[in-house]
């Protein structure tokens, strides 16, 4: 198997592509190659911040690399968090952890009257020579109240703990592996389609 770059410190971000791709790839990450670049992420563009990430990564080890950043938009406010999900759009410090913007969520959605939202995901797939393609996925939900009201959980991805898909009744943190890869089934086709597509350009 060709061996692929998951751009990320993230364990539970790098446990999901894991999920996602070992059955195509070999997987090497920060953590297995003792490597860390620290890339710089805007907060206008989800396209910029992956592609940033995964070009950072496939100059330095020379494999091709998987780049991700992810807007999540509230819909009573108005958008709100939107890119920089982790510092609520530039609202929070860089340096924010899990149990920080838990207590932030918590404090913002205490009082909405909607729950609807939204994430976007961007992936970006770069080769050590450039080449590079996009792939989306995007997910509407609601936020569960009666959840929003839990003790943080510890989790690196605090909205998982959540986040209700429209059309799965469940926290992607409920969700088995198996429910993982089977709701996101497309989109897992649609990523390695590019990633053999970025291979073989290279």
């Amino acid at each position: 198997m060709k061996t692929i770059f998951i751009a990320t410190g993230n364990t539970s971000k790098l446990q999901d592509f894991e999920l996602y791709l070992g059955d195509n790839f070999n997987i090497e990450s920060p953590k297995s190659l003792n490597i860390k670049i620290n890339v710089p992420e805007g907060i206008n563009s989800i396209e910029d911040n992956a592609i940033a990430k995964a070009r950072a990564y496939a100059y330095k080890t020379g494999l091709v690399s998987i780049g991700d950043d992810t807007g999540f938009f509230i819909e009573e406010l108005n958008g709100e968090p939107g890119v920089a999900l982790r510092r609520w759009g530039g609202e929070l410090p860089e340096e924010t952890t899990g149990a920080e913007f838990w207590k932030y969520l918590q404090e913002k959605t205490k009082n909405l009257n909607n729950y609807k939202c939204y994430f976007k995901q961007c992936v970006a797939v770069v080769s050590p020579s450039g080449k590079t393609e996009l792939v989306y996925n995007i997910n509407h939900g609601i936020l569960n109240k009666e959840k929003l009201k839990l003790p943080y959980n510890g989790t690196e991805y605090p909205l998982a703990a959540a986040f209700e898909s429209e059309n799965r009744k469940k926290t992607w943190d409920e969700m088995s592996d198996q429910e993982k890869k089977d709701f996101d089934k497309v989109f897992i086709n649609e990523l390695v389609k590019a990633i053999d597509q970025v291979i073989e350009k290279q």
